[in-house]
């Protein structure tokens, strides 16, 4: 009876996997429904068709073969019976909590059934399928994760504190955050540098850090650039009575006094 499984994107990227045949590869996805909870099932190339491919004129214990010979999983005997095991089956699926316990002995069990591969002499040869958990079933982590240089960047960096920054200037911070939100739906950085060249225009002006980002929030202005407040013509009452503030009660003073500055500047 074939279950439902997991596959996972690593799958198509593996680069011994993708040495095989597109049908030994589709086969391999299909022996996984086909296994037990622990990833083993009979060694029957015939019945594996007619489960997996019934319409297809393909060659299962050819492909089998080549499963084996790549690793993706080990054939061996018990008691004069075939079986499969998928390697690492367990670690990278996740059967329902009802589906029935394997009733097909482990393949390390009969190790010495287990084939061999091709190093008949080396002391260090391995069974077919033993090998690292990377291979077998592609989990996710064969996918390294490509990291940008911003996003390298940004992950070492901490966050930067705009109200922290500000904290020396006495700004009021009711009058900061408004200026904050404006600079935001502006769609305006809020870095170090951005808030440096800030206050060196604000120096060039004579005012303080405070009455500026006051003015900044009449004005409706993400920074400032000190032309902007050389001297013009004396701007209509009505302007100012026009401006909609929202600066809070406490901010709603400072803001006066930056207009009233600004006004005096322009006599």
């Amino acid at each position: 009876m074939a279950r439902a499984r997991n596959i996972k994107p690593g799958f198509f990227a593996n680069e011994e996997l993708v040495e095989l045949p597109f049908a030994t590869r589709l086969l391999f996805i299909g022996l996984w429904t086909l296994a037990d909870r622990e990833g083993r099932l009979e060694d029957k190339p015939k019945r594996i068709k007619m489960a997996l491919f019934p319409a297809d004129n393909l060659d299962i214990d050819h492909a089998l073969s080549a499963l084996s010979d790549s690793k993706f999983l080990i054939r061996y005997e018990h008691g004069g019976d075939r079986y499969i095991q998928v390697t690492s089956f367990s670690k990278h699926q996740n059967p329902h909590r009802d589906e029935k316990a394997s009733t097909i002995p482990e393949p390390q069990e009969h190790r010495e059934s287990t084939v061999q591969t091709q190093c008949n002499d080396d002391a260090n040869s391995v069974a077919i399928g033993l090998i690292p958990d990377s291979l077998p079933l592609i989990p996710d982590s064969l996918i390294p994760e490509k990291t940008t240089p911003q996003q390298a960047a940004s992950a070492k960096a901490p966050k930067f504190d705009a109200i922290e920054f500000f904290k020396d200037h006495s700004v009021n911070p009711q009058v900061l955050t408004d200026w904050l939100k404006i600079r935001k739906g502006k769609r305006l950085v809020s870095t170090e540098t951005a808030f440096n060249g800030f206050i060196a225009e604000v120096q060039k002006t004579g005012m303080n850090v405070h009455d500026a980002i006051a003015l900044c929030c009449i004005r409706g202005w993400g920074g400032l650039d000190a032309k902007w407040l050389e001297p013009k013509s004396k701007a209509s009452p009505a302007l100012a009575q026009n401006q909609n503030l929202k600066l809070g009660v406490h901010g709603q003073a400072t803001a006066n006094a930056a207009q009233r500055w600004l006004d005096n500047s322009n006599a």
